[in-house]
């Protein structure tokens, strides 16, 4: 192809049926620098929930480094841990239990079987550091498929609306309006507290659950969601 880098987002991955990836012997033959990232990488290889954004930061300074613009990525990197930084120290009193718990609503992944942020998804960094309590805090992996029982038996505080972009603001504001009528309307949801009580984020799930600078972004807009008084 010519390319100059390769940019590996899904380390560790093998895809059946893809073929095999190219050996890092092939890439230099090729001329060709080949990084993986740290923040996308597979489940299977992270030690641990993530609870912080140091992957998405250590990549964006990888990304400087090899592209030549260093001070550029170093000043996103600085602006994402000044946002998080006066999210931490202004709810650094309210202590863990009485953070209120969170559900990301991953509508555009189907509503019949309701798919479950887990712990080793960048999304759960993303809510934790804003001051809430994923209910599936508990689940050991990036995604999981679960029962509406068990989102039911969690009776999360606050719903966010989980859509992504449509291509545009009103159709995306539609795909929220979509989510909100479902949760509303559907015999199994409309009595959890979050929906009782009207408590929704319309936050597009590009900006929880794929690494970049949008997650300190959302950090901030979720904390100011739940803190209105303590994050300005």
């Amino acid at each position: 192809s010519g390319a100059d880098l390769y940019i590996d987002s899904f380390a560790a991955m093998r895809m059946s049926g893809m073929g095999d990836a190219p050996t890092e012997e092939e890439f230099r033959a090729a001329g060709i620098k080949h990084i993986y990232l740290k923040s996308t990488a597979c489940a299977a290889t992270r030690e641990g929930p993530v609870t912080d954004l140091s992957a998405v930061e250590a990549d964006l300074t990888a990304l400087g480094a090899i592209t030549g613009t260093r001070a550029k990525a170093r000043r996103l990197v600085d602006g994402m841990e000044d946002r998080v930084r006066a999210v931490r120290t202004a709810i650094a009193d309210v202590p863990h239990e009485k953070r209120p718990s969170y559900f990301f609503f991953d509508y555009d992944a189907g509503t019949r079987q309701p798919t479950a942020l887990c712990n080793r998804q960048v999304g759960h960094a993303v809510i934790t550091l804003a001051g809430a309590r994923n209910i599936f805090a508990d689940c050991d992996t990036t995604y999981e498929q679960v029962g509406w029982e068990d989102v039911l038996s969690r009776d999360p505080d606050w719903i966010q609306l989980g859509v992504r972009d449509r291509g545009g603001r009103a159709a995306t504001e539609k795909g929220f309006d979509e989510a909100r009528r479902w949760l509303e309307t559907n015999p199994a949801t409309k009595g959890l507290k979050a929906v009782r009580k009207g408590r929704f984020l319309r936050i597009r799930s590009e900006r929880t659950t794929l690494a970049g600078v949008e997650n300190a972004e959302t950090v901030e807009r979720i904390a100011r969601t739940l803190y209105p008084s303590e994050v300005g």
